[in-house]
């Protein structure tokens, strides 16, 4: 009978020891915050979203859109492309319209706060979000190889808007 209380407290200490080990790799591999922060949500006025990957020199895109006095300035820098090269293009509100219903289908919100980095990885991808609304409000996001929900369908429609701006621009707006 004593053999068995034995047992049975090696076997807890060891389930103890163990889950102990699970979390602190989790602590060690990731660093920061979820996200989350509660934020009231407005109209967009400035975006800025980039995702970087890879060891050469410029790698990732970035996409910038900005109100100002009734017009909005669309920057995109293409993969590869130095930061001074980058393209601009002037549009309407209807473009930045398009930018709040992407973040509002994917609950871009929850992210607000979102901060993580896996520290194991060297070489690995991230992004940076920074939104401010027509409230004043500032919705920021950003990580190394770790990802909040719904974020490669947020990147890819982004994407897709801001290039759609871009090609139209580039063929002269014979799509």
């Amino acid at each position: 009978m004593r053999v068995l209380k034995v047992l049975g407290i090696i076997a807890a200490v060891l389930v103890a020891v163990v889950i102990a080990f699970l979390i602190f790799m989790r602590v060690s591999m990731y660093s920061g915050s979820r996200g989350g922060k509660r934020i009231k949500m407005a109209p967009i006025v400035k975006f800025r979203f980039s995702a970087s990957g890879g060891s050469y020199m410029n790698s990732g895109e970035s996409y910038e859109a900005e109100l100002a006095d009734g017009k909005v300035t669309v920057r995109i820098r293409l993969d590869g492309v130095d930061e001074e090269d980058a393209e601009e293009f002037v549009t309407d509100e209807s473009f930045l319209r398009k930018l709040d219903e992407i973040v509002e289908r994917n609950n871009v919100k929850k992210w607000n706060g979102f901060s993580l980095s896996n520290r194991n990885v060297l070489d690995g991808h991230g992004f940076s979000l920074s939104i401010k609304m027509e409230n004043g409000e500032y919705l920021t996001a950003s990580s190394y190889m770790a990802w909040p929900d719904h974020y490669s369908e947020f990147k890819g429609e982004v994407a897709a808007l801001f290039m759609e701006l871009y090609d139209s621009a580039h063929d002269g707006g014979n799509s």
